[in-house]
């Protein structure tokens, strides 16, 4: 018995603290409203004057279809499947491919303003189609750059099939001399 007479007196106490603290919080808020409206009005006007100085930022975007299988006389290209959409997301940011863009790009547009570009890839899911997104300080620049390092990259997988053609050819070759011999 004594048990319920303490939980209901704690609970009596708690309700009449909550009660109190409502009604103090509610004369406070009626007394002081313009403090909360001023401090709101502050500071999206803050985040206003923000924005509009902050720079542009030009977007420049491009999907690519990429193919892990080549049909190549008696196999001599394969990539591991596996691993290929990550290889490939890899290539295309990494810094070789990147600078040859913009070497690419500079050279052939010799009056651009070249700007920061900040390069993101993504693949959409359950296909071998990669969505890339250039952000840049320039319009003409960023859509270029990344147009640039479309071309660069399928430049650098013709490369790598051809380097590793080679290869493979004077392995072949190498083996049937030895066979002759």
């Amino acid at each position: 018995p004594d048990f319920d007479q303490d939980d209901s007196n704690a609970f009596e106490e708690w309700r009449e603290r909550l009660r109190r603290l409502y009604f103090d919080s509610k004369r406070l808020l009626a007394q002081w409203w313009w403090i909360i409206l001023l401090s709101v009005a502050t500071g999206l006007g803050w985040q206003a004057y923000q924005e509009m100085q902050r720079e542009p930022v030009y977007v420049s975007s491009a999907k690519m279809m990429v193919s892990g299988r080549f049909s190549l006389p008696d196999n001599v290209y394969r990539e591991e499947f596996s691993n290929f959409f990550g290889t490939q997301i890899s290539l295309m940011l990494s810094s070789r491919v990147q600078e040859k863009a913009k070497e690419r790009v500079l050279m052939l547009e010799p009056d651009i303003t070249p700007a920061w570009v900040k390069l993101s890839v993504s693949q959409r899911p359950d296909t071998s189609i990669f969505e890339l997104r250039a952000e840049g300080g320039e319009e003409e620049f960023t859509q270029k750059f990344l147009d640039a390092v479309m071309e660069e990259y399928q430049g650098f997988r013709s490369e790598m099939r051809s380097e590793t053609t080679e290869t493979t050819l004077l392995a072949v070759t190498e083996q049937l001399y030895r066979l002759e011999a």
